[in-house]
């Protein structure tokens, strides 16, 4: 690290007596706002999510046998189609804009070296989990959102409601993930195995959860985010859900407040 690198120079000067988040909060949203990686990020996932979409909407439909109901109800399949596919993209969205937030720093020095300086473990964390999950909420869930609602209002019928409903379950599955890579960099400081480890439970949990609705504890399915696809896709499309599938949200929630207090409590004791 530069000898003439001060606290004041990067930003992260606090009050007495305080944590140091507001400082580390500014650094991390000009690592996200301050660039061009937004508008690269903005783009790629509106051709993701929204390109899928557009071609369940209005190019399949053309193309599809008339026996195959795609015709009938565009809506319908372009909401199952956005949030179960969605869901899963933007699962490892997350996991590789974020699988190093902690972990990098960690093993490159970088956060030993702001941590001789007045700020307090917990910012670090908590600094890294608000700026990430704001800009993944504007730049994965808002923006494509505006534009699948635009493109499935232009094919038929939605309910608004039920699609604002729909955009934050799937928030809240993305913002799972967030949660555990940032507790997974908390636990190794092997980068790649922070991804793989979150990539295993974004791929394997949904073949999990497909296995598991056909055995008898199938039950146990409805405690992890894997159904969140399905409670999203319900809810967008206006239907009421039975008390169970409320299960998966509360239980979602859950898991990742308790990511976020590992996380809190590990990097208290981990030593840099």
């Amino acid at each position: 690290m530069s000898a003439n690198l001060t606290v004041e120079s990067v930003g992260l000067t606090r009050r007495a007596g305080g944590s140091g988040f507001g400082p580390l909060w500014g650094k991390e949203l000009r690592t996200w706002w301050g660039g061009r990686r937004w508008l690269f990020q903005a783009v790629l996932w509106q051709v993701v999510i929204n390109g899928l979409l557009l071609m369940v909407l209005f190019v399949l439909p053309s193309v599809a046998p008339s026996d195959t109901g795609m015709a009938e109800d565009p809506v319908a399949n372009g909401l199952q189609g956005f949030f179960s596919i969605g869901s899963l993209a933007l699962a490892i969205g997350v996991i590789m804009l974020a699988g190093d937030a902690l972990a990098a720093e960690i093993q490159s020095g970088t956060a030993e070296w702001l941590l001789t300086k007045p700020i307090a473990r917990h910012a670090f964390v908590l600094a890294k989990l608000a700026a990430h999950a704001l800009g993944m909420l504007v730049v994965l869930i808002v923006l494509p959102g505006i534009v699948a609602f635009g493109l499935l209002s232009a094919a038929g019928q939605v309910n608004a409601a039920g699609f604002v409903a729909g955009l934050g379950v799937l928030a809240l599955h993305t913002f799972f993930y967030l949660a555990l890579v940032l507790m997974l960099g908390t636990l190794t400081r092997n980068r790649m195995a922070v991804i793989a480890i979150a990539l295993a439970a974004a791929l394997g949990g949904q073949m999990l959860f497909s296995l598991a609705a056909m055995l008898p504890a199938g039950a146990v399915a409805l405690l992890t985010p894997w159904p969140l696809a399905q409670v999203a896709t319900a809810l967008a499309g206006g239907l009421a859900l039975p008390a169970e599938l409320w299960l998966p949200v509360i239980a979602t929630a859950a898991w990742s407040a308790v990511f976020i207090a590992v996380a809190l409590w590990r990097f208290e004791r981990l030593e840099l």
